[in-house]
C-alpha cells in the first residue's frame, strides 16, 4: 500500500499565529478523571492526561488541581487550566497559508517506505529530517509497520447551550472503552463527543 503524504522545507521561522486570522480560541478547560477508568483500554489512552502532576502541568497557564469539594459525585480527581480551542477546517488551512508566505515549499508525492521520505525534499537533496504523521497508515508504511496502531471512533453532537468551558471525562458506564468530552465552539454552543475504542465497527456510526 502506498500512502499520500506532503512534505515542507523551511526557509525562514513560520510567523506568530494570528488568533482572529487562524480561528482559534482559548478556553477554560476541565479533565474529570475516575479511578475506576484507569485499567479500561480508554483509560489507558488517557492515562498521562489525567494524572494530576501531568507532563504539561507547567505549560498550560492557570493549572491547578481542582480540591475535594469542587469534584461532581463520581469523580476522584480534576485539573483545570487554560487551553486552546481550535476549528481544524480553518487553522490547517491558515497554517498552510503562513507557511507559504515564510518561504516553505510543499511538496505532495506517493511513498511505499518511509526511507523514500528522504527524497521528496523541495532542494533536490535528502532530507536530514522526516516527521511521520501518517496515523493509522503507520500500521503499513514500510519501515514502520506499527500493528499497535488501530482507531477511535466517536459520534459528536452540536447542542446550542453555552456551558463557557471545555471538559472531558475519563469514562462512562456504559461502557468501559468510551470517554466523552465537551467542547465550545466560536460560532456558538457546543459539541459533545463521545469516543470509543471499539475498532471492529467501522461502518457503524451509531455508538
Amino acid at each position: 500500500m502506498c500512502l499520500r503524504l506532503a512534505y515542507i522545507s523551511v526557509s525562514s521561522d513560520i510567523l506568530n499565529t494570528s488568533r482572529h486570522a487562524s480561528n482559534t480560541d482559548t478556553e477554560d478547560t476541565v479533565l474529570y478523571n475516575r479511578k475506576k477508568d484507569m485499567d479500561s483500554a480508554i483509560g489507558q489512552w488517557q492515562r498521562e492526561l489525567l494524572r494530576t502532576d501531568p507532563w504539561y502541568a507547567t505549560l498550560m497557564p492557570n493549572f491547578r488541581i481542582l480540591s475535594q469539594d469542587e469534584l461532581p459525585p463520581g469523580i476522584d480527581s480534576a485539573t483545570a487550566f487554560t487551553s486552546v480551542c481550535i476549528n481544524t477546517s480553518i487553522y490547517l488551512p491558515y497554517l498552510a497559508g503562513q507557511c507559504l508566505k515564510a518561504g516553505v515549499k510543499l511538496k505532495r508525492g506517493i511513498v511505499a517506505h518511509l526511507d523514500d521520505a528522504a527524497g521528496l525534499h523541495a532542494s533536490g537533496k535528502p532530507a536530514t529530517i522526516i516527521v511521520n504523521c501518517t496515523g493509522l497508515g503507520a500500521r503499513s508504511l514500510g519501515g514502520v509497520d506499527d500493528q499497535s496502531v488501530f482507531p477511535a471512533r466517536g459520534q459528536i453532537v452540536l447542542v446550542r447551550n453555552e456551558p463557557n468551558v471545555m471538559c472531558g471525562v475519563s469514562g462512562t458506564d456504559d461502557s468501559g472503552d468510551e470517554c466523552v468530552y465537551i467542547m465550545q465552539r466560536a460560532a456558538g454552543g457546543i459539541s459533545a463527543s463521545l469516543v470509543s475504542s471499539d475498532v471492529h465497527a467501522y461502518h457503524d456510526c451509531d455508538i
